[in-house]
């Protein structure tokens, strides 16, 4: 169990500042659609952005510069000959580069949903007793041959040998943290209101202010965050229903902490020319709230002109967003032969698809296969990359760009890139090593000779990809040593950070900031060394890292397990692995196929609350079960797959530096649309606030463009041993208390003005003294500019904060109460508002 360096040598830590954008996120985050002040200063004129030609420009053809730190290519044009229809599913393709060619999509009108009472429904619904159970097993994704690779089976077996020279084994490293919290996400189990059984659960799902959501093939499930505990369940099929899709599967979500929406989608209607592309966006940051669903049909006829002679439908779909798009890739196969045909993305405006109009292209990507957008955890950022992987032996991976408005995308591939460490080897097929206890759990249970294997994918991006602090990070499964699968032969989770530089429509430049691999270098298939598979990555603002992934031994059962790197820790290197959840039983399960299912993917998160911690989500064996109609021996039914939760905590709320903006009441007696927000600093160090654009400091106002208070540059005195005594005192009598007058500095009982206006913070443009008042206003003068449909403002001052040079003590702990639609505050956010 060793985590080894494979880019140490030629690659340099990447230290990650704290950019004082952090400031800017806080206040964002304090109330809904909060903006920093540069949103007001530049008018209109920020969303005016000049179109990008759809033009391909031709130039000579993207070459790999497979040596060096940093890489350009240029994008080539692409040729207008389409693709040969009813290429054997073997045969090896040479991906494509530059822009892609693209058609525009009709608009699509939304489908709403209420997960709640969905559920509501479905529990009243219940499936009959007695009925029989069903058995429906998701199709292994279809693969691609590497262009340098020679054609396979997909089910590769790994030679037997007396001996195995192992590798040179690497130091111990430093332990991974323990979780700070685990829950079960969801358990092997009929779909709500049936009997259908489901392999494998393609695990996923996200986490929320509040609420995680766990997605699988079987159901959707809403977890309360603090206890897991589960508050809603609905099956997938039910879910998008309402969309007119049906058999749907390989379910993805993620959620956008910027707009304070769920984004997730799924695909249905396999091997037909329903074959469709699903997507949901919520309308609030509550999962079990109400949702725009659409309905994308790219399936195609059989006996359509080439490249789709033998049909076409939509497999795997890989989800990504930035400000401007949600992006899905999926692969395309033949309906005949399930022959992979070509690559496609949607490319979706998102700014409609929160308005509740689908708009965007379909990208034809060529020979280009598991092409996967990135979340974006950038509120800026105008580029969405896409990752591709390109080959093993030459250790190669291919990034695209989409760029231009939400309205007009350009989508562009460039590459191959060469990542140092070295080459790897392809797996697939049933590898994955496992052991099986006769009479365990139950006494009657037996295990075959030879303990079934279980299936892993090949090297592709399969899990996710992230954009964070200006880097991309990804994740897959590889299989070593390098140069075909022998005795020796193991998976190791591997990671890869990369930085992008000077992205057009024509020309990118890649340089590879760092990686390494997860890796039991001595493991082989029956030593009861350590192989790791379907991994998945998530970076915080600091860039500290998780990696989550099943770690499978051939003296164990399968297990959920992650390892985390510290942003100083050293170039390469991840910490020794933690399993967080043990396997509890032998797993096989195919459902009379071929192939022992266990899952495509697995999900990776930090938490939206604080943009610290992290979470993960694995899956491993639970205990087999007795199935009524054979209750001895192992059955096709009695094993059963399992996903668990786990979470690193690692925010330190009130951290020297730091001033804490955050909600103390996520959802107050008002419902979703009733906040309590705070500002204080809770170290024993004073804060000094300071802009960098010449600014007097930062506001905070709603939508109406009026500034409920502002926070000055100066000091922000640490928090008193009294004021430390009245939080709990102050949070009981907070609404109740009467407002003071306005000539009292105090803020512990101010009592804001009700709006129905969305808030957003704002850097104050102007200086002097006026800006160490904030928000004493009268009520004439608020009432004045008060929306007509604002409820009356209560008798008194309004967000009554009065300060004195430097901030006074009455900035030691200040609350809030507002209602108005839902607030993206966070709970615990740090600001370090001194650097930037």
């Amino acid at each position: 169990m060793r985590s080894r360096p494979n880019l140490a040598s030629q690659l340099s830590a990447v230290r990650t500042r704290k950019a004082f954008g952090l400031l800017r996120q806080a206040s964002r985050l304090a109330l809904s659609a909060i903006l920093l002040s540069q949103c007001l200063l530049g008018g209109g004129a920020g969303r005016v952005a000049a179109q990008v030609r759809r033009a391909v420009k031709k130039s000579a053809p993207a070459t790999s510069k497979s040596s060096t730190p940093a890489t350009t290519t240029t994008a080539s044009a692409i040729s207008t000959t389409t693709l040969a229809d009813n290429v054997p599913a073997v045969a090896p393709q040479q991906p494509e580069f530059g822009q892609l060619p693209s058609e525009p999509l009709a608009p699509i009108e939304a489908r709403v949903v209420s997960f709640k009472q969905l559920s509501e429904m479905l529990a009243r619904n219940p499936a009959r007793s007695g009925d029989p159970a069903q058995q429906q097993a998701i199709h292994s994704p279809g693969s691609r041959p590497e262009p340098d690779a020679p054609a396979t089976s997909g089910r590769e077996e790994i030679p037997s040998a007396v001996s195995v020279a192992n590798s040179e084994i690497s130091p111990p490293n430093v332990a991974s943290p323990s979780p700070s919290q685990s829950f079960l996400a969801q358990e092997d189990g009929p779909k709500i209101g049936t009997t259908t059984f489901t392999i494998p659960p393609d695990t996923h799902g996200a986490v929320g202010l509040d609420k995680v959501f766990t997605q699988t093939n079987s159901n959707f499930r809403i977890h309360n965050k603090l206890t897991g505990v589960p508050l809603s369940t609905v099956n997938a099929e039910t879910f998008w229903s309402a969309t007119g899709g049906t058999g749907v599967f390989d379910p993805r979500i993620v959620y956008d902490p910027f707009q304070n929406r769920w984004i997730t989608c799924i695909v249905s209607n396999a091997s037909s020319a329903n074959s469709s592309v699903l997507i949901g966006v919520s309308n609030t940051s509550d999962p079990q709230g109400t949702y725009l669903l659409y309905r994308v049909v790219v399936g195609v006829a059989t006996g359509s002109a080439a490249p789709f002679a033998n049909g076409g439908w939509a497999d795997f779909p890989m989800l990504g967003f930035n400000k401007n798009w949600v992006a899905i890739g999926y692969n395309m196969h033949a309906i005949t032969n399930n022959a992979f045909i070509r690559g496609e993305v949607l490319v979706l405006d998102y700014p409609n698809l929160r308005a509740g109009t689908l708009s965007g292209t379909r990208v034809n990507a060529g020979s280009n296969f598991c092409i996967h957008p990135a979340t974006t955890l950038s509120a800026t950022e105008e580029t969405l990359y896409l990752v591709e992987h390109f080959s093993s032996a030459a250790a190669t991976v291919v990034v695209g760009t989409i760029k231009g408005t939400p309205a007009s995308a350009s989508v562009s591939l460039f590459g191959p890139f060469t990542r140092p460490g070295g080459a790897w080897t392809n797996p697939g097929g049933d590898l994955l090593p496992q052991d099986c206890v006769a009479g365990s759990p139950i006494p009657t249970f037996t295990c075959p000779a030879t303990p079934r294997k279980l299936e892993t994918q090949d090297a592709q991006v399969r899990g996710n990809v992230v954009f964070r602090n200006g880097k991309i990070w990804y994740a897959q499964t590889v299989a070593l040593p390098a140069g075909g699968l022998v005795a020796s032969s193991h998976t190791v989770a591997q990671w890869t950070a990369m930085t992008p530089t000077q992205p057009t429509p024509t020309t990118l430049s890649i340089a590879f900031s760092d990686g390494g691999r997860v890796e039991d270098p001595t493991a082989t298939a029956t030593n009861g060394g350590k192989w790791y598979a379907y991994p998945s990555i998530a970076v915080n603002k600091n860039d500290s890292v998780i990696l989550g992934f099943s770690e499978f031994e051939s003296d164990d059962f399968v297990d959920a397990a992650y390892s985390f790197r510290e942003a100083g820790d050293a170039a390469g290197t991840m910490r020794d692995p933690v399993v967080f959840k043990d396997g509890e039983d032998y797993y096989e399960k195919t459902f009379s196929g071929t192939r022992n299912r266990f899952g495509d993917y697995s999900h990776a998160v930090v938490d939206p609350a604080n943009d610290t911690d992290l979470w993960t989500i694995q899956e491993y064996a639970q205990p087999r079960v007795v199935t009524p109609a054979n209750p001895n021996g192992l059955q096709s039914n009695d094993s059963r797959w399992s996903t668990w939760w786990a979470k690193i905590g690692l925010a330190v709320p009130g951290a020297a530096g730091d001033l804490v903006i955050s909600e103390y009441r996520l959802r107050g007696t008002g419902g979703d649309e009733d906040e309590y927000v705070e500002i204080y600093n809770k170290t024993s160090s004073a804060i000094t606030v300071t802009t960098t654009d010449g600014s007097a400091g930062y506001a905070l106002a709603a939508s109406d463009g009026i500034v409920r208070f502002t926070i000055p540059n100066g000091a922000a005195p640490a928090l008193s041993s009294a004021g430390a005594a009245s939080r709990s005192s102050t949070r009981r009598t907070r609404r109740t208390s009467r407002p003071p007058p306005a000539s009292t500095p105090s803020a512990r009982s101010a009592r804001p003005t009700r709006s129905t206006k969305k808030a957003r913070a704002t850097r104050s443009s102007s200086t002097g003294p006026t800006h160490r008042t904030l928000g004493s206003e009268t009520v004439a003068a608020r009432a004045a500019t008060r929306p007509p449909s604002a409820p009356a403002p209560r008798a008194g001052p309004l967000w009554t904060i009065t300060t004195t040079t430097p901030i006074s003590s009455s900035w030691t702990r200040t609350a809030f109460r507002s209602a108005r639609p839902r607030s993206s505050a966070r709970r615990g956010r740090r600001i370090s508002p001194a650097r930037d």
